[in-house]
């Protein structure tokens, strides 16, 4: 929703809505839209993603990261790199990615050696400013990098102004000469304010399909009361989740 969802109703056009299978739970149907659409929107409407691409996924035990690596394993996408914190390791590898831990390991130089510095054809990153300069420096000529977020100037424990501050300066600023020449591309993605509804539905009915065929599974990390919704985000803001945080507002 543009103008938020964190409501227990909500006003729409009704082109902006789709019915509920009877086979699926309220619960995994809260978890898709916003999560499966943008993964989706990157890999496929953006990036007519092979089988023979390469991804990496920052932040792949949330939710619009564990949604990637569903993604592309129902796509036959073999070479996959996805950080996060080490204790998310286990859900990475079980859709058949390689795990870095973001906190340990430098992910420029694993990802580099294992492409023998080539470098990879999809990147999300949703961490944004100086995270996305070393992304930029292994995407593959001829790559696609999507910016989609920016947590590096979220909150952790507590507010930070400088952190914020920091974050945006440090920004990359994208070269046309240069990307011209690798034949790079840039995308930054909010689906919140994307306007074109038949696009919209067409992605989410192939999600759909994703879901019926069992290649897809929503994952729910935890649903809080909505009077609880401040824990919830900093529940996000820590990194804790692994998957989708939903909230409640009907017993």
């Amino acid at each position: 929703m543009r103008t938020g969802g964190q409501a227990s109703h909500v006003v729409t056009d009704a082109s902006r809505t789709l019915p509920i299978p009877d086979e699926i739970s309220l619960e995994a149907a809260a978890s898709m839209p916003v999560t499966y659409i943008t993964a989706h929107h990157m890999l496929h409407h953006l990036g007519n993603l092979k089988p023979t691409d390469s991804v990496l996924i920052h932040g792949g035990g949330g939710g619009v990261g564990t949604a990637a690596l569903q993604l592309c394993q129902w796509a036959g996408v073999t070479n996959v790199w996805s950080t996060a914190s080490a204790g998310k390791a286990d859900i990475i590898r079980s859709y058949d990615a390689v795990a870095i831990d973001r906190h340990n390991e430098n992910f420029v130089e694993i990802v580099r050696s294992q492409t023998n510095g080539r470098g990879v054809d999809h990147i999300l990153d949703p961490i944004g400013g100086e995270h996305l300069k070393r992304s930029l420096s292994v995407l593959a000529q001829g790559g696609k990098l999507y910016t989609y977020g920016m947590s590096s100037a979220a909150p952790s424990s507590k507010r930070s102004l400088w952190k914020a501050l920091k974050a945006l300066r440090s920004r990359p600023r994208f070269d046309p000469m240069l990307m011209m020449s690798r034949n790079q591309g840039v995308f930054g993605v909010h689906m919140g304010t994307w306007n074109d509804e038949n696009v919209m539905q067409e992605q989410m009915q192939n999600i759909l399909k994703g879901i019926n065929e069992g290649a897809l599974t929503p994952i729910i990390d935890s649903i809080y009361d909505a009077k609880d919704v401040a824990k919830a985000h900093q529940h996000i803001h820590d990194g804790k989740n692994i998957g989708k945080v939903l909230l409640k507002f009907v017993e």
